[in-house]
């Protein structure tokens, strides 16, 4: 079985973020009763639905074109996903520059829920993503660079040997 082909589509964004916050390790709190199965609820933290609710605007304010652009994609796909987190990560809080804590893995799984429901595809259909921190100069503004390719799955992977067609 080879996967290795070229991508049917390839989509590219750069959303601009006024502030990229902290950690957003508190993405999700305990809500009041219990889910069917009996766990106890959660729901989305307030400051992890306001920054979705930024993705979404700043998506519909400057990418309106690719809005449902993959509607019509292939009914069998898989996807990868590349992000660079561009940020002032360096602080001068002591005589030696360190590394700002902020954890940026929670914050594009975020981004990624709102930017493939955006597009029309399902974030469930990643195999590979990769996350990366660029450094930003002082007047910068930080921003999230994201790259989607969209490969057309080989059908013939899903067919299940029967008694008939085993090889002996």
């Amino acid at each position: 079985m080879n996967l290795i082909q070229q991508p049917i589509s390839t989509i590219q964004l750069s959303i601009k973020l006024d502030l990229l916050k902290g950690s957003v390790n508190a993405m999700l709190i305990p809500a009041k009763g219990f889910t069917a199965n009996g766990k106890k609820r959660l729901i989305f933290a307030g400051g992890y639905r306001k920054q979705k609710e930024k993705v979404t605007k700043y998506l519909h304010e400057n990418y309106k074109t690719l809005e449902d652009c993959m509607i019509n994609k292939p009914e069998f796909y898989f996807t990868t996903v590349s992000y660079v987190v561009y940020d002032h990560w360096l602080t001068k809080c002591s005589e030696y520059m360190k590394l700002r804590k902020k954890d940026v893995s929670n914050f594009t799984k975020g981004s990624e829920d709102v930017i493939f429901k955006f597009l029309g595809l399902e974030d469930e259909t990643i195999i590979y993503s990769t996350v990366e921190k660029g450094l930003l100069k002082p007047l910068e503004t930080p921003q999230l660079h994201c790259n989607i390719e969209v490969y057309e799955m080989d059908t013939s992977i899903f067919k299940r040997l029967t008694g008939q067609n085993k090889e002996k």
